[in-house]
């Protein structure tokens, strides 16, 4: 027993999900974070919602692939019934951040890719002898990309100056095994990346205590405007930092924001402005000059004419995941056009150690944020490729099902507007009538 790895982490799937991993049929998780250590033992909790039809509808749909053999591997009704908010099983993890290469989990991964960043590899998997009651930990601070921008100056800058080996030291402290030396990145990308892996855990919240910490500080007028600033941002991710006067240490409560509007007139102007963008005149779509690499505008044309019969026969589901395709198509080629320019944005994507990947593994996101950063892209069409982004990880049924997504026509000729503006903007950046 002495030999036996600790559980260090943790995480929860949906039922159908479980079903699956209990049975050996999937393999992998696509998860939007990085645990930490990157290798370990972990334990599956299942959320709370899983019915009878729906374990039914998963169990159908494996036999297609797999035969009668599903009877014998998956579990029944009677024993998955009793997963959901219970811990079930442990499994050996290891965590990458690129697609896998080797089998059985290369495979996997192109089917199981729900559009994240971090694949968590899993192995010798064992079913608990009786389920765990477990409550998932919904309290978990999860800051957006701006509240983790302004963290990155207090961590970095104020109240302290933290050197390349300082920030090691403090990183370390909560579970990573870094080292300085040679081909270490600059400190803002070293720190942005890491706080991107910790965010949503623990490991961040112990990273805030020591940041935020009184000492620090030297006096309390500047520990009062350092906390007050942050939590001006965090209190829009849920969040703000509290300190008793008695207490050596900060806390964290639930927060929203501070500040009351007109509801009306605010909803009113927020659907005002997305009719003003649907409303918008955009040119036909052309691809001239946007695909250079030969073969692939035929391609990419042949996509947009199935799009457009798509609308037609109101095949919506079909039309939004082609929109998707050919958007990325379009913002990559770009990329790759101005190779020199995305790999220096502030925003291209880089791997676990700050370095900039080759841009033909970026996400659509990283493809979509740099275009805006470079003024390919203006901030209306930019926001609304986001939401073209999330609807295209809908081509993963178990995804769509566990979100309810049933797009109609609308929804599809949204993207389909969205498409338009986006190459229309791009051209005229290209001609010079976007800068």
């Amino acid at each position: 027993m002495g030999n036996v790895s600790p559980i260090v982490n943790a995480f929860t799937c949906t039922g159908a999900y479980a079903v699956m991993i209990m049975s050996g049929l999937k393999r992998v998780e696509n998860r939007s974070c990085l645990p930490v250590p990157a290798r370990g033992r972990c334990a599956m909790s299942v959320s709370k919602k899983f019915c009878r039809a729906e374990y039914d509808g998963i169990k159908a749909w494996l036999r297609r692939f797999n035969g009668d053999r599903v009877d014998a591997i998956v579990p029944t009704w009677e024993e998955a019934s009793r997963w959901p908010g219970h811990i079930v099983a442990v499994m050996d993890y290891q965590a990458i951040d690129a697609e896998p290469e080797e089998e059985p989990w290369r495979v996997q991964a192109q089917f199981w890719n729900e559009g994240y960043r971090y694949w968590w590899l899993l192995s010798n998997i064992r079913q608990l002898p009786a389920p765990i009651p477990c409550r998932g930990n919904v309290g978990m601070i999860n800051l957006s990309p701006r509240t983790l921008n302004l963290l990155i100056h207090y961590v970095n800058e104020a109240p302290v100056y933290r050197s390349g080996p300082m920030l090691v030291q403090l990183f370390n402290s909560v579970g990573f095994h870094d080292t300085y030396g040679a081909g270490f990145p600059s400190r803002s990308t070293y720190t942005q990346t890491h706080l991107e892996q910790i965010n949503g855990r623990s490991e961040l919240e112990k990273i805030i205590r020591t940041v935020f910490s009184p000492r620090e500080f030297g006096t309390s007028e500047k520990f009062a405007e350092g906390i007050t600033a942050f939590n001006n941002e965090m209190q829009f991710d849920g969040w703000n930092i509290f300190w008793d006067n008695n207490l050596s240490d900060i806390s964290f409560k639930r927060a929203k924001p501070s500040f009351s509007i007109d509801n009306a007139k605010a909803n009113k102007n927020v659907v005002e402005t997305e009719d003003d963008f649907l409303k918008k005149e955009f040119a036909e779509i052309s691809f001239n000059g946007l695909l250079p690499i030969p073969g692939v505008q035929n391609i990419i044309e042949e996509r947009l004419d199935e799009l457009k019969r798509c609308l037609n026969a109101n095949a919506s589901l079909s039309a939004i995941f082609l929109t998707g395709s050919i958007l990325e198509a379009v913002l990559l080629s770009i990329a790759t056009s101005n190779a020199s320019m995305f790999c220096k944005a502030r925003a291209a994507q880089k791997d676990s150690h700050g370095n900039v990947k080759q841009i033909t593994d970026w996400r659509l996101e990283s493809l979509i944020n740099v275009a805006k950063e470079l003024g390919y892209l203006k901030e209306d069409v930019h926001k609304f490729c986001h939401v073209v982004r999330d609807f295209r990880n809908y081509i993963h049924p178990f995804e769509q099902n566990a979100r309810q997504f049933s797009p109609d026509i609308n929804t599809a000729k949204i993207c389909l507007q969205v498409l338009k503006g986006a190459i229309a903007q791009i051209n005229a950046k290209l001609k010079g009538g976007g800068k």
